[in-house]
């Protein structure tokens, strides 16, 4: 689904305080992007160290650490 954001980038740098985005603390709409921004490349940042590490892991190794945990029953207040 394409939309249109000439309304919200021709609004940059203004006070915005009618946008429901931006209208609780009355940020500029730069400022809210940038900050979406930042939050969506530390979690690109997050997710490519997941990759990395699963890299690293065996399905061998997961096998012998669970080997380790004792099956016994869950207590009632871990149930669903």
């Amino acid at each position: 689904m394409m939309r249109d954001f000439s309304l919200w980038l021709g609004a940059r740098d203004q006070r915005c305080p009618q946008r429901p985005l931006t209208s609780n603390d009355h940020q500029s709409v730069s400022i809210f992007a940038l900050r979406k921004l930042e939050e969506f490349a530390r979690a690109s940042e997050d997710f490519r160290e997941l990759e990395r590490r699963a890299q690293r892991g065996s399905r061998e190794k997961f096998q012998a650490a669970m080997a380790k945990v004792p099956n016994v029953p869950t207590v009632p207040e871990d149930d669903f």
